[in-house]
């Protein structure tokens, strides 16, 4: 698979899970729209935090990942055995990975998840959670 086409498949998921959420009516573009713009700008690396405070309104803040400053968020996907979007989350470049602990446990009784040691807690993890 090229990376093209792994890039078209990713967002054909998500667009097709998120295809009956509706759109609120003031915004401009529909919730699936957002998530594939957010995968995307994920994907490019985000905004430098040289950037930081040019929004008024930003949605991301100031955090670090891999002991590099970072200005966004983090978005957090469980992908089931055929490769499908089965429930997804984001927060701020400020929060460590265990916040999305509680998505993680919802899965214990149907699913392993697997993450990178960024996942991990000191307070302990959910047991279907795998680093």
């Amino acid at each position: 698979m090229t990376p093209a086409d792994f890039i078209i498949a990713l967002f054909y998921r998500i667009d097709n899970h998120k295809l009956d959420v509706p759109k609120h009516p003031p915004a401009s573009l529909y919730p699936r729209e957002v998530v594939t713009l957010g995968v995307l700008y994920a994907l490019k690396g985000g905004s430098k935090p040289v950037r930081q405070g040019r929004a008024r309104h930003p949605l991301g803040k100031k955090g670090l990942s891999n002991h590099r400053w970072i200005v966004g968020g983090k978005l957090c996907v469980i992908v089931n055995q055929w490769g499908r979007i089965v429930d997804w989350d984001w927060n701020t470049a400020n929060v460590h990975d265990s916040v999305f602990h509680p998505m993680i446990r919802r899965f214990q009784q149907q699913m392993i998840l697997l993450s990178d040691p960024g996942f991990h807690a000191q307070a302990g993890d959910p047991a279907n959670l795998k680093v």
